[in-house]
């Protein structure tokens, strides 16, 4: 009985002057600097041929409220790197707190009359956020549609 009596005291004291280290040996958990949610309820993504600089193109939209609000990411094709373009101030300055490359632009989505499989979606930029290679970063002269999405496919 004396035994297990000294035995659990030295295993306590052990225990008690471990815990009393200047570091401890696993560190505390961290909570993060930032977590940044949106629900988006209609998404859209888009691969892009090898005729322009992204390989694709993500769509999110909000149609709730006076305004719909649009992202648009499009993704370098060399570097991997994610751009973003919205059309409401407030989400671009959300993107560049978070770190992205963003820009305010006019958007607009042109629905199908019938949602139903393979209908097409059409989005129009109204002055381009993107860079233009070979252009010395200013955007081509014309705007053009750059996302035409089928849906289903």
């Amino acid at each position: 009985m004396f035994k297990v009596v000294a035995v659990s005291i030295l295993l306590g004291s052990a225990v008690t002057i471990f815990a009393q280290t200047a570091e401890p040996v696993i560190p505390p958990p961290i909570a993060p600097e930032q977590i940044v949610y949106r629900h988006w309820p209609e998404q859209f993504v888009q691969w892009i041929g090898p005729e322009l600089p992204y390989t694709m193109i993500e769509l999110y939209v909000d149609p709730g409220g006076a305004t719909p609000l649009y992202e648009a990411v499009f993704t370098e094709r060399a570097t991997g790197k994610r751009i973003h373009c919205a059309n409401q101030q407030e989400m671009v300055d959300l993107d560049k707190r978070s770190g992205a490359e963003a820009y305010l632009t006019k958007m607009q989505l042109d629905r199908p009359a019938n949602a139903a499989t393979g209908a097409t979606y059409l989005l129009r930029f109204a002055d381009l956020c993107l860079r233009a290679p070979g252009n010395n970063g200013r955007p081509p002269a014309r705007p053009r549609p750059w996302l035409s999405a089928r849906n289903g496919s």
